[in-house]
């Protein structure tokens, strides 16, 4: 089975658990950079990840270790020794900081290899544009309103969505079959 979605539900517990059922995923995942420094500075990537050892090592061969878990970002952040960054011939590239912090999500391994199935086959994302915008765009701009609910609660936006999807689905079938079928069916 495959599954294909944004990047708005690329979340790395999620694509683990999917991955544990069977289930390949292709989700187009909006990871965040480093956007300190102005964008000059290092960016995870320039990092690499020692599995063996649970640790960093950063572009002038220093270990970053294990620090501590942050289980409501669930993240694991590694650290540098403020010593080896103090005497670090790139520490201008790398941090404005005492030392240098990097972060790897709890289900990392998940989220990599649903990034290395979504570049090796680009047409996924092409055909979940061509299957699912034109919906959401129909229904989020025209039924809606631009997605202003009037109802509250979870029964009633059900019933707003449900009203919604079934315009457009009743707008898809007049389109393809017409008119004259669309009149007969409707009066069985």
């Amino acid at each position: 089975m495959t599954l294909i979605a944004e990047a708005g539900y690329a979340n790395g517990e999620h694509i683990a658990q999917l991955d544990a059922k069977g289930i390949t995923s292709y989700i187009a995942v909006k990871r965040a950079v480093n956007n300190q420094g102005g964008g000059g500075l290092y960016d995870r990537s320039a990092f690499g990840y020692d599995a063996v050892s649970d640790s960093f090592i950063c572009p002038a061969g220093k270990t970053l270790v294990r620090k501590q878990l942050s289980r409501t970002g669930k993240m694991v952040i590694y650290a540098a020794r403020s010593d080896d960054c103090a005497v670090c011939s790139d520490k201008t590239r790398c941090t404005g900081a005492p030392q240098r912090y990097v972060t790897r999500h709890l289900y990392e391994d998940a989220l990599e290899a649903n990034s290395r199935r979504v570049q090796e086959k680009p047409q996924m994302m092409a055909l979940r544009r061509q299957t699912v915008e034109h919906p959401f765009d129909f229904i989020k701009h025209r039924s809606l309103g631009n997605a202003r609910l009037l109802l509250r609660g979870i029964a009633g936006v059900n019933a707003e969505l449900s009203l919604a999807v079934l315009a457009y689905n009743l707008k898809r079938v007049f389109n393809m079959k017409g008119g004259v079928w669309m009149r007969q069916a409707l009066q069985g």
